[in-house]
């Protein structure tokens, strides 16, 4: 019955009998620490990326008779992974690859028992991808070969997390006493006793080496080991989940030994002089569940909305004062709601780094809203418009990319772990694409204010343009500058004619030429409107081509793959536009007031 129920439940396609039944968990356990991918974070959020690189979803369907939510499934799968092994996770929603795999239209799902019976081709289509990898020869895949690679990639995730790996629960280091002591009388009772052997002397594996659920199960033949008390109130938390009785309790005392433990592993790490961001306490476990249910970045959107509608009214002819008033206090809420995750993200990351793009997406929108409060708490209600259309757009992108571009917080690469030059460098350099976005928002406006009225853009809007891309090409050059100066700290040069330093200068040249021919007479309102615009595109390409598109140069950190079906369309879309406007705009020159 069970079975029939689910897989009428195709949004997701978990489909098994009683084995895939969840013992009814506490909320406590949403909360409990856990290391995963470099970062110790609530389980609850560990589960949620877990069920996203397994089921490519960030949760599965509700049931009435199932606790379903991240944790609960992916702590079953934990403690009990044997019970999951029949349930139909793996999704094969590409019509060549089920015909590569030799499937059905009626298999859009796998087990991952299933699954594993196309282990031999997995293991060759991931050979061919460390082999171009490695030798830098292209060896592309067709799309089904990719998309049964991706399949691979969710079956050995759902292997490791089944058989009790992939999570962390306890580190191999207590205090300063044990730095050094990396000894295991009895291996042959614990598997990973060959790991801790190799790493002996490596203090940097020391830091690195912690237990997994499967570890802490068979670990009871550890001998010597200091940190041993602790496998007891571990193992007493995996039987809980697998029971569901007395998890609030069990998971409360397992915590508690965990934080003993972090507070330990920092303290090494200050002697040894290690960087270690993995360290957690209950207050910073306690902000991350905090920013993951009150998603502050989703309120932002929703609250800079309210202020471009209030801003638009502001904008009609007659429109008294309040409608502005509501406009410029909306749009600080909004500001608020993204300061207030910005700093969560730092406080729980350490770094408050904008290295990838869904916190570039945030981050922007912050400062638009900030650009659009200070220049328009005197100016134009267009810089309210703007700043909160900028806002909006940016904080809704990044609700809406896939969370692997970024929306999950994990570790920086060693070449990141440098305070001063993200906070400067980086976070000036986005931060001009702020200023960029308003001017390109504005350009917009009044180009098709000009077109309704019959008119040229007036000076004065042509001006509130020009103020955006000033400041937006102050902040470029500062930041492209201060990158040249971290460039000669990491690298060795100053300047290397790599493709984000390439396009950076691209977008300095393209918005200084209106600028200097606006003085020579040569381009008008109307230009600087259509500039604003089009200029655009440079800032699209140096936020996101270089890393979407060219993939390639020292900034590897910051690469990734995907949207440009739907960015270059836009951007072709929007050059025809502009044109259109253009060739509708009269071309005789005005000085009336917007």
């Amino acid at each position: 019955m069970i079975r029939l129920l689910l897989a009428l439940l195709c949004t997701v396609g978990l489909a098994a009998g009683d084995a895939a039944a969840i013992p009814d968990l506490p909320k406590a356990i949403d909360g409990a620490p856990v290391l995963h991918q470099g970062r110790v974070k609530p389980l609850a959020v560990a589960a949620r990326e877990i069920i996203l690189g397994i089921t490519g979803r960030e949760g599965l369907p509700k049931d009435a008779g199932m606790d379903l939510r991240p944790a609960a499934v992916v702590a079953s799968m934990l403690a009990d992974g044997g019970r999951w092994r029949g349930v139909h996770l793996l999704p094969v929603a590409f019509a060549p690859a089920r015909e590569l795999l030799g499937l059905d239209d009626d298999h859009r799902w796998l087990s991952v028992d299933e699954a594993a019976s196309y282990r031999p081709r997995f293991v060759a289509l991931d050979q061919r991808r460390a082999r171009e990898r490695d030798s830098g020869v292209l060896d592309p895949m067709s799309p089904a070969e990719a998309a049964v690679l991706e399949l691979g990639d969710r079956w050995a995730l759902a292997e490791e997390i089944l058989a009790g790996g992939g999570l962390h629960l306890l580190p191999l280091v207590d205090g300063p006493a044990s730095a050094d002591w990396l000894v295991a009388s009895a291996t042959a009772a614990a598997p990973w006793a060959g790991e801790v052997q190799a790493a002996r002397g490596d203090r940097r594996r020391i830091l690195d080496l912690w237990l997994t659920p499967a570890e802490v199960r068979s670990g009871a033949g550890l001998t010597g080991w200091p940190g041993a008390p602790r496998l007891a109130p571990a193992t007493a938390w995996l039987d809980s989940l697998r029971t569901g009785q007395g998890a609030d309790a069990a998971t409360a005392v397992w915590a508690e030994t965990l934080y003993a433990a972090a507070a330990g592993r920092a303290e090494v790490q200050h002697q040894l002089g290690i960087w270690d961001d993995r360290q957690a306490t209950a207050d910073l476990i306690a902000v991350e569940m905090a920013y993951y249910q009150w998603r502050p970045f989703t309120w932002s959107w929703v609250i800079a909305a309210g202020a471009l509608v209030a801003a638009a009214f502001a904008l009609r002819a007659g429109a008294g004062p309040a409608a502005r008033r509501w406009a410029w206090w909306l749009l600080l809420a909004a500001a608020v709601a993204a300061a207030l995750g910005l700093a969560a993200r730092t406080v729980i990351g350490g770094m408050g780094a904008v290295t990838n793009l869904y916190e570039t997406l945030v981050f922007v929108g912050f400062v638009c809203a900030l650009l659009g409060l200070v220049f328009g708490w005197k100016g134009s209600p267009l810089y309210l418009v703007a700043g909160a259309t900028g806002a909006t757009l940016c904080a809704l992108i990044g609700d809406a990319i896939p969370p692997e571009q970024g929306r999950a917080l994990g570790p920086l690469m060693p070449v990141l772990r440098n305070r001063f030059w993200l906070w400067t460098h980086v976070k000036i350099i986005v931060a001009s694409y702020a200023a960029f976005l308003l001017a390109w928002v504005i350009g917009n406006i009044v180009l098709v204010r000009a077109w309704r009225q019959r008119r040229p853009v007036a000076a004065a809007e042509a001006q509130i343009c020009y103020r955006c891309i000033q400041v937006g090409l102050v902040l470029l050059i500062a930041g492209t500058l201060l990158g040249g100066a971290w460039a000669a700290e990491s690298w060795g040069r100053f300047w290397g004619w790599d493709p984000k330093e390439v396009f950076a200068l691209v977008a300095i040249l393209v918005y200084l030429i209106p600028l200097h021919l606006r003085y020579a007479g040569v381009v008008g309102p109307t230009g600087i409107a259509a500039w604003s615009v089009l200029g655009f595109l440079s800032v699209v390409m140096s936020w996101y081509g270089v890393n979407f598109l060219l993939g390639a140069g020292l900034h590897a950190y910051a690469f990734g793959s995907g949207g440009q079906q739907i960015v270059l369309p836009l951007c072709a879309l929007q050059v025809l536009w502009t044109a259109w406007l253009l060739a509708q705009v009269p071309k005789k020159t005005s000085s009336a007031a917007p």
